[in-house]
């Protein structure tokens, strides 16, 4: 790939990683919305309320960071916070570290 066209692709797969779309995907594969969290939330909305699988996407984007690096081609991604009951964070990982990862 030219040299020029690398931060444009990488910019690119850390906006994807990132999405709205990959948080639903990580949401269902961790089987957050059968968690303690996620039966609280649906108790205390009202019922016009987003759905507790968009909530929880948006609760993990929002404790996300995916940061580029213009010296090379690695892309960091942390996230910050708790998750009651330790969920484990080894399936997320997992998810990202295959190159095409089965999403069915």
């Amino acid at each position: 790939m030219p040299a020029q066209l690398v931060a444009g692709y990488m910019s690119t797969q850390a906006f994807i990683i990132a999405s709205q779309n990959v948080a639903l995907k990580v949401t269902d594969y961790l089987r957050l919305q059968s968690s303690p969290m996620a039966r609280e939330f649906v108790k205390n909305q009202p019922e016009n309320a987003s759905s507790v699988r968009e909530w929880l996407a948006a609760s993990l984007i929002k404790k996300l960071d995916v940061q580029t690096d213009k010296d090379s081609n690695l892309i960091t991604v942390s996230y910050s916070g708790t998750i009651r009951n330790s969920l484990p964070m080894s399936p997320m990982h997992s998810l990202y570290r295959t190159s095409r990862p089965a999403w069915n």
